[in-house]
């Protein structure tokens, strides 16, 4: 059996030396493994790992271009469906709300009408309850899909929080929850705009209030951060049915919710409004114990902002969460 023929051993040899060569069988020796020149058959085995290699990274790139050529439609889908959310938000916002703030307000002069029997006004509030859901609702939708720069002015932690005890008191009692506010004693003032820290703590009272049972316990609470003389911590604690771990993680996702029924924005909302004032928030959950919802705001007088290393990841485990939550319902049975 002939031994592969070197191609640069022909070349080298005369057409009648090649000839002579084969018929005398004197076939060249074939290089040495430290020849430059490589033989046909590692040609066309480097050859044919090349044109492997440019398939694999053809195969690569081509699902490369799929890839982002859909993430660019998806986008560009994402961006179309925000602007007309964006336009309907605003047909909203003229539609309901204006006639909405004129229902509240018929419902608040009825309620303070001396005449009325115990009944009466309980059924008004009943309704004070409906229309103000219904006006979060819109609310909510308007302030993810159409959001406004906060109108920053002095806002007092407690006129805040009093206000939390009085207006949304009538969706408390809806919901047959033992509601209770606490203020800090001292003065605690924060540049905050008034018309969204109200719409913060209506998506989160309506929250709790769609997953407590009846004499569960809801508080509001404003109180100087543990160990900053700089921030203020504002928490809203439930003992509802609580979070579970799968969906903990998902609860401040645009479009996430646990309800048949709901817009999944109310949470994303609360962060986009903790996060324009510069601010941070955090929610704590144990299933069928409660959770807590707790957010950080720098004081007026200190406009140094909070990072997430001076806020640590175990500020649930700086105090007892859930006895605080039973400290709080033995106060409402007193």
């Amino acid at each position: 059996m002939l031994q592969p023929f070197p191609i640069e051993s022909l070349l080298r040899l005369g057409a009648k030396n090649a000839a002579s060569a084969l018929t005398a069988g004197m076939v060249p020796t074939a290089p040495t493994t430290s020849s430059i020149n490589p033989t046909l058959d590692e040609a066309f085995g480097s050859f044919a790992e090349t044109a492997a290699n440019l398939e694999r990274a053809y195969a690569s790139l081509r699902g490369d271009v799929v890839r982002l050529r859909s993430e660019l439609t998806n986008e560009r889908e994402t961006r179309l469906r925000n602007e007309a959310m964006a336009e309907v938000a605003a047909v909203l916002a003229h539609e309901i709300r204006n006639p909405l703030g004129s229902l509240e307000i018929f419902a608040t002069l009825l309620e303070e009408a001396p005449e009325l029997s115990g009944r009466s006004r309980q059924q008004i509030r009943q309704m004070q309850a409906g229309l103000r859901s219904l006006a979060s609702t819109v609310s909510t939708v308007l302030a993810f899909y159409h959001p406004a720069e906060p109108q920053l002015c002095r806002l007092a932690l407690k006129d805040l929080v009093d206000w939390a005890a009085k207006f949304l008191s009538p969706l408390t009692d809806r919901a047959q929850l033992r509601f209770c506010t606490t203020a800090s004693s001292t003065p605690l003032v924060m540049l905050g705009d008034r018309t969204q820290m109200e719409q913060l703590l209506l998506n989160l009272v309506l929250n709790s209030c769609q997953h407590c049972a009846a004499g569960d316990v809801l508080s509001i609470a404003a109180a100087p951060l543990a160990g900053s003389a700089k921030q203020v911590e504002l928490t809203v604690t439930d003992t509802g049915c609580g979070i579970s771990e799968a969906n903990l993680a998902k609860v401040f996702e645009p479009g996430f919710t646990s309800k048949a029924q709901g817009t999944g924005l109310g949470l994303a909302v609360v962060r986009r409004i903790v996060e324009q004032h510069q601010g941070l928030v955090r929610i704590a959950s144990r299933p069928q114990q409660g959770t807590v919802v707790s957010m950080v705001f720098p004081l007026a007088e200190s406009p140094e902002t909070l990072s997430i290393e001076e806020w640590s990841d175990g500020m649930m485990q700086n105090r007892p969460w859930m006895e605080a939550g039973k400290s709080q319902a033995a106060e409402v049975h007193a």
